[in-house]
């Protein structure tokens, strides 16, 4: 169980937490230097969703043009943009507790350091 009264310090600000109150919450006390939620904020370069809002935690409409193009909708994927229903309004730099990240495919390259496109391109040309 979850012992309340335990404060953990951060190791990069004066900020201290409980084990509960930080975002995300922490399962056990973290081993080493830690970083807390504010302070690895710093580290992001752009805003994530907060996943926990209405926004964040609908499912895509499956009608508006960023879902049709969507590749679970039958669409090219190009769009690239959330549907029009899921806009989260409290984006963060801070990580959301419940989304986890999905890590972007990178494309491969050649001996000439320029991308190579998908299998089918190549088989097409």
């Amino acid at each position: 169980s979850l012992n309340t009264s335990e404060l953990i310090l951060c190791d990069y600000c004066p900020k201290a937490f409980h084990r509960i109150c930080h975002i995300p919450q922490l399962l056990e006390i973290p081993q080493g230097e830690w970083r807390c939620c504010e302070c690895s904020a710093l580290l992001y370069k752009n805003k994530q969703r907060c996943g926990t809002c209405i926004e964040c935690t609908r499912v895509d409409c499956g009608e508006c043009t960023p879902c049709l193009s969507m590749k679970k909708f039958e669409g090219n994927g190009k769009y690239g943009k959330p549907c029009i229903f899921k806009r989260c309004k409290y984006m963060r730099y801070a990580a959301p507790e419940h989304m986890p990240q999905v890590a972007k495919k990178r494309k491969s390259r050649n001996e000439e350091g320029r991308a190579v496109g998908s299998k089918k391109q190549q088989l097409a040309s």
